[in-house]
């Protein structure tokens, strides 16, 4: 009994420590050319209401920023290029094509790819199998599903 239990507690802190070195140190930041192009599009209210940021997004064209994954706050908005894992939990905001496709099988065990929409979440741990992706961050640190 105990010796079963010891294992199957090594076995999942093992299991976290994986998905934790599959986020990624970096992050595409999308940023736009205005002088505030750190935080474009936070949602604080002092800085004036962003009318639904994924209309925003799609009108814009944001430049790119690689910054340190650790610097990501709720409300930026990443690209999420084929092959690479959101540095964070986030909700998809903008698909090339007509879904996305991300490997959750880390995550849940489920070999399938799963189809993903605009307004869909997505996940630390999953990698896009599919065409570029932009995801608005939802939860950072310890709020994030893998952990």
């Amino acid at each position: 009994g105990r010796y079963l239990e010891a294992y199957s507690k090594g076995y999942a802190a093992d299991a976290i420590t994986a998905l934790g070195k599959l986020r990624p140190t970096s992050a595409l930041l999308l940023t736009s050319s205005s002088s505030d192009a750190a935080r474009p599009y936070s949602d604080d209210p002092e800085k004036g209401s962003v009318d639904s940021s994924e209309a925003a997004i799609a009108r814009t064209h944001p430049a790119v920023m690689s910054v340190p994954a650790d610097l990501l706050e709720v409300g930026d908005v990443v690209r999420v290029q084929h092959g690479a894992s959101p540095p964070a939990d986030g909700v998809l905001v903008r698909v090339d094509g007509e879904h996305a496709s991300f490997d959750e099988s880390l995550l849940t065990g489920e070999s399938r790819l799963v189809k993903k929409h605009a307004g869909d979440g997505v996940f630390v741990g999953t990698i896009n199998r599919g065409a570029v992706v932009d995801v608005k961050i939802s939860a950072i640190g310890g709020e994030t599903m893998y952990v």
